[in-house]
């Protein structure tokens, strides 16, 4: 996969009874991504009831139950394989996590559907390197339920046989992971347990060496999921500490300096992801009041709104992403009329809104490029 598909994704938009549960996730897939897709594989972090609201519990509790559970999954299937890694990621597809939790991926007019990665309960989030289809990251645990713990591993393949594990640090799961644009990093959110909060899990943005074996991750700020910059130079990421009242969109350095916020809207703002040049980022916010698709530019000013669902209740616009020429962009919608939930494709104008996809899913999504850029991010 290229660089990100987020399949974990967002746990944001769920803080609900304690724990961050994954905005049906979040991402995602926590997180697909333009060059070498990474996928976040099951829910992100903590948070305690103090961040729980309406939309929040309803968006997670019935739309993922309700929506993922029963909508048609394979609606608009018109093909099915299994997918493998060990080949650069397709073109001009767009990448999700579907409610099983596997890694699929469609055309932009919804045909052709076909599954990237079977994941299973042993694993947890994945990314696939941009500079080498023949290495993958991914969370792995011999032991999956609900206390389980997770590291991070490099092989050839998603498989624990012949592995390296990377970290020495475990996770209870994933909202995003995606290999920089040259291979050498893989940048990720992990969700852990909080010492003082047994009950809470605290998700975090860690970036490792994508070759160096046992490593300690060390968290750079409090994140939900994450994205890399096409230039390799800035991580873009949604900021939901354990105490705050919503959640912001954050940025700083591929080193970790120089952090700096992009938002500070009324309402929740998260999901963010740049375009296949690094000028526009799509995000998710509550700042009109619902769940709806925005952009701005890469410095967070210009702010425009994409979508206007004008549901006080049922729907939930999440996860987005550019095409390659900037001119659409992809959403995800969680809705309780199963029938509506899926993958919507807009102007990023904010015009000519068309529905490609339905059926359960995650909220993280990815559109790969189109052969004329190359995918850094990773599929989740």
């Amino acid at each position: 996969m290229a660089s990100h598909v987020q399949t974990g994704m967002r746990n944001l938009v769920v803080r609900n009874l304690g724990e961050h549960r994954p905005l049906l996730v979040i991402l995602s897939i926590a997180a697909l991504f333009a060059g070498l897709l990474g996928c976040g594989g099951g829910g992100g972090g903590g948070g305690g009831t103090t961040n729980t609201t309406n939309a929040t519990t309803n968006a997670t509790t019935n739309a993922t139950t309700n929506a993922t559970t029963n909508a048609t999954t394979n609606a608009t299937t018109t093909s099915e394989t299994t997918g493998s890694t060990g080949t650069t990621l397709p073109t001009d597809r767009v990448f999700f996590t579907d409610g099983g939790g596997d890694i699929r991926h469609v055309s932009p007019t919804g045909t052709d559907e076909q599954t990237y990665i079977a994941a299973g309960a042993n694993f947890k989030g994945f990314a696939q390197s941009p500079t080498n289809p023949n290495k993958v990251v991914f969370g792995y645990t011999a032991t999956p339920g609900p206390n389980a713990d997770y590291q991070v591993y490099t092989n050839t393949i998603v498989s624990f046989a012949g592995a390296t594990r990377l970290t020495i640090t475990s996770f209870k799961n994933f909202g995003s992971m995606q290999f920089t644009p040259d291979g050498l990093q893989v940048v990720f959110t992990g969700g852990r347990t909080n010492p003082s909060e047994p009950t809470e899990i605290n998700s975090k943005l860690y970036i490792i060496s994508s070759t160096t074996a046992s490593q300690t991750a060390v968290a750079k700020d409090d994140a939900e999921d994450a994205f890399v910059a096409p230039t390799g130079q800035k991580i873009v990421y949604t900021h939901f500490p354990i105490g705050a009242s919503s959640a912001n969109i954050r940025i700083m350095d591929i080193d970790g300096t120089n952090l700096a916020a992009l938002t500070s809207a009324q309402g929740d703002n998260f999901l963010p992801q740049y375009d296949k040049n690094g000028s526009k980022i799509c995000f998710s916010s509550t700042r009109s009041g619902q769940y709806e698709i925005w952009t701005m530019d890469s410095n967070g000013s210009s702010p425009v709104k994409l979508t206007s669902t004008n549901s006080s209740t049922s729907d939930r616009n999440y996860g987005s992403s550019f095409n390659d020429a900037g001119t659409q962009v992809v959403f995800t919608r969680i809705t309780l009329i199963p029938s509506e939930t899926g993958i919507y494709k807009i102007s990023s104008t904010g015009t000519g809104q068309t529905f490609i996809r339905p059926g359960s899913l995650l909220p993280g999504i990815f559109w790969t490029p189109d052969g004329t850029l190359t995918p850094s991010r990773s599929v989740s």
